[in-house]
């Protein structure tokens, strides 16, 4: 289950805006297989659209991991983006400033910063293909000056296919028994 985004620009984050275009911030954890898809889909939108938006990796690192643990085939792949800006996020902190739980989660923040899509681009797990959260985002890819808000309306889910950024809750065995 996905968390609330703030509808402004979080103040406390260590990313800085872009003024003058969108800002879209994406969650990744480096070995999810399934955002391999979420990449796919921002690369064909950048590509389209070269200077519609920032894009800003917030690249999920165990606290505590080796330092190159985020080096993988995802971390190369994203880094091809041109003038994106990357964040190694501690175990997913600044990712939980944006509401970002899951791998593959996109908020997109207009360049005032007020949020105006936040959810998945993908159909379902690794998987490419027509899905509303990937069309909302290509509708503010291809912005043509009208009021943002007329354009988009704010999607009612679109869920997020990708792996935890929320560090794994260890029971213990002297624990009282919950029912889930």
């Amino acid at each position: 289950m996905e968390a609330s985004a703030p509808s402004t620009w979080p103040e406390a984050t260590a990313l800085s805006m872009d003024d003058d275009r969108l800002n879209v911030v994406v969650a990744l954890h480096p070995r999810c297989p399934c955002s391999k898809a979420t990449l796919e889909v921002l690369g064909a939108m950048a590509e389209q659209h070269p200077s519609a938006a920032r894009f800003h990796f917030l690249v999920f690192r165990p606290a505590g991991g080796v330092e190159s643990w985020h080096e993988t085939g995802l971390w190369r792949d994203a880094q091809r983006f041109q003038g994106a800006r990357f964040l190694l996020d501690d175990n997913g902190s600044e990712a939980a400033r944006f509401g970002a739980v899951s791998s593959g989660t996109v908020a997109v923040y207009a360049a005032k910063g007020r949020l105006l899509f936040k959810g998945g681009i993908t159909p379902s797990r690794g998987s490419v293909g027509p899905n509303r959260g990937a069309d909302i985002l290509a509708r503010l890819m291809t912005y043509d000056g009208k009021p943002l808000a007329e354009q988009v309306d704010p999607p009612s889910c679109c869920p997020v296919y990708g792996c935890s950024l929320v560090p794994e809750v260890t029971f213990r065995p002297d624990a009282i028994p919950v029912r889930l």
